[in-house]
């Protein structure tokens, strides 16, 4: 009976005490006013949540870096997250500098039914041969073991600017890529045709026409079992072989 009272006053210390937690959340989650300028005397990258209410509602972890206050992480009250940047644009937006931005899910409106931007990492700053890349794969160092697509840069607006697609593996570099003038390379970054193949092109052979020659697939190729090359000759509407452009071909 004697221990009540002690057990009285444990409650009410517990209740001060539950009764303070939300103000000293509130405070922890406030963080502090947005810093600026220099934060020299501060230690080398030092961290800092600042922001909350007192920033419009967005929260900022900034570093101290070179004697600035650098802000690394943006939550925003409207749910968007920046890496890099102050001013997200997208649920999550990713910056590591003005060269080389990356944002994720932009939407569009121009074009016929708009458009979606899954990833953009813009190349202002890019020089004659440079590229930016985008590596996939279950080792980056392993031969073959990793893909990439990659935009490759030679002048602002230029034809020669192309897209890329390989391997790690310097004989499938470079393995098929497309030009601004609407070309198809095969092994080679200069395509001079519509499809320019720098190797050799393999044809199944036909026991029977591959599909009925029509005005539609005039100029079609098909190799016939017998290994005659057959063109399709719409006008005719019949196969015929490449040798004459007249005699049938006999699959």
């Amino acid at each position: 009976m004697r221990q009540k009272p002690v057990f009285i006053l444990s409650v009410i210390i517990l209740s001060g005490v539950l009764a303070l937690l939300p103000a000293v959340f509130t405070r922890a989650l406030a963080a502090e006013a947005v810093p600026g300028g220099s934060c020299a005397g501060i230690a080398a990258n030092a961290f800092q949540w600042a922001g909350g209410p007192q920033n419009g509602g967005a929260l900022n972890g900034m570093f101290c870096e070179s004697n600035a206050w650098t802000g690394v992480i943006n939550f925003q009250s409207g749910g968007n997250v920046g890496i890099g940047t102050a001013t997200p644009a997208t649920t999550l937006d990713v910056e590591s500098g003005a060269a080389n931005p990356v944002l994720i899910g932009t939407t569009y409106s121009d074009g016929p039914g708009g458009w979606t931007e899954f990833l953009r990492s813009a190349a202002p700053n890019l020089a004659a041969g440079e590229a930016y890349i985008m590596q996939f794969g279950t080792n980056f160092y392993g031969l073959n073991d990793s893909g990439y697509i990659g935009f490759v840069y030679n002048s602002a607006e230029s034809a020669t600017n192309f897209v890329t697609f390989g391997l790690d593996n310097p004989s499938a570099d470079n393995v098929l890529n497309i030009t601004g003038s609407a070309r198809v390379g095969i092994k080679t970054t200069t395509p001079q045709a519509t499809l320019d193949i720098n190797g050799y092109l393999r044809l199944a052979k036909n026991s029977a026409q591959p599909a009925a020659c029509s005005a539609t697939n005039d100029g079609a190729l098909a190799l016939s079992h017998v290994y005659t090359l057959c063109i399709c000759k719409g006008g005719s509407t019949s196969w015929v072989q490449s040798k004459d452009g007249t005699t049938a071909c006999s699959w």
